[in-house]
């Protein structure tokens, strides 16, 4: 649905937006955006970005803050207060929205075990205030909430921005809560990134740091695995779903790493039974890990399915790359 909006639009007016490859399915026409034809009005404090990644119609270098305010002083004296709440746009931005969370509704509601990621954000969602704070990581969790977790207040979603890599969420939210003691803050991390950070928890334990952290345990580099499928199909993933030398599949005791740092700890592999266990969490009074039990699947690719991005296949491959992008495979 979003996607409908940006790609027709006449006039994109972006606002510290940098248009990465992530963000514009990697700079497809017509699949996230189309400019041209949209005529596009940026507005950035750093020039370099001005017209970087696509032709500007007006470029503004500028605070955001001090831009919108005169921009909205211009516009009051130009055409005076109007209800825009009231307007066909408006409308039809409803109506899509309202498709989006119809869309998404059955795997919130899924009981499928292993819990599918839609219905663990569901469940967070029900009990984390309006103001709680998530912090997520460069990894599958993070792409999922972006499309999916509702955010209700300001700098309550902080994110990498693919600025850092796996690894980012627990260390990010200690900080977090340090910086606001008062709220409630939550890490979502892959089993994965829990293994490369996750024993700065002992910090948080000798602080009495209070943050929570959900991790999604699929045994394995699950976002990494997705690439790989993509790239070399399922015959050749890999040692990106974890196995034992005798076959059997690997999972770490995140649990238990977690209350051997002195942490509170649970592992949930029934959905039903998340809500309950990130409450007791949140209630602990310390550092609380969640371990949930996810499907290594990735079931959500194919519901989420927004947009594009060929991170699977770089400009470097050549003819793999020119095949992959007019859609004929490898």
């Amino acid at each position: 649905p979003g996607n409908a909006m940006t790609r027709s639009a006449d006039v994109i007016l972006a606002v510290g937006c940098r248009f990465s490859d992530r963000i514009t399915s990697s700079y497809r026409p017509g699949v996230t955006f189309d400019i041209p034809p949209t005529k596009l009005v940026q507005v950035d404090i750093d020039g370099f970005e001005i017209g970087k990644n696509y032709p500007v119609e007006v470029g503004i270098v500028g605070d955001a803050r001090r831009v919108l305010e005169a921009l909205a002083d211009d516009l009051d004296a130009r055409v005076g207060a109007r209800d825009l709440g009231a307007s066909a746009y408006v409308a039809e931005l409803q109506e899509l929205k309202a498709q989006w969370l119809e869309h998404i509704r059955p795997a919130q509601e899924s009981d499928h075990r292993p819990m599918q990621l839609s219905r663990a954000f569901a469940e967070l969602r029900r009990v984390l205030p309006r103001d709680g704070v998530v912090v997520t990581d460069s990894s599958s969790p993070q792409a999922h909430a972006m499309n999916e977790f509702p955010v209700y207040e300001p700098r309550t979603h902080v994110t990498d921005g693919c600025m850092q890599g796996i690894g980012f969420g627990v260390p990010a939210a200690i900080g977090v809560q340090i910086g606001a003691p008062d709220r409630r803050v939550v890490a979502l991390v892959g089993d994965g990134s829990f293994l490369m950070t996750g024993t700065e928890l002992a910090a948080a334990a000798i602080m009495g740091v209070p943050v929570v952290v959900l991790v999604f345990n699929n045994g394995g580099w699950g976002a990494i695995a997705n690439l790989q499928r993509n790239l070399f199909g399922e015959t050749r993933l890999l040692n990106t779903l974890w196995h034992r030398p005798d076959g059997e599949r690997y999972y770490a005791g995140i649990a238990d790493m977690a209350r051997a740092l002195g942490c509170h700890a649970e592992r949930v592999e029934d959905p039903a039974e998340l809500g309950p266990a990130l409450e007791r969490a949140f209630a602990a009074g310390g550092p609380a890990v969640v371990e949930a039990i996810s499907d290594s699947e990735l079931p959500w690719s194919a519901v989420h399915a927004v947009g594009e991005w060929d991170i699977t296949v770089p400009a470097y491959l050549g003819e793999h790359r020119r095949r992959y992008v007019e859609g004929r495979g490898f």
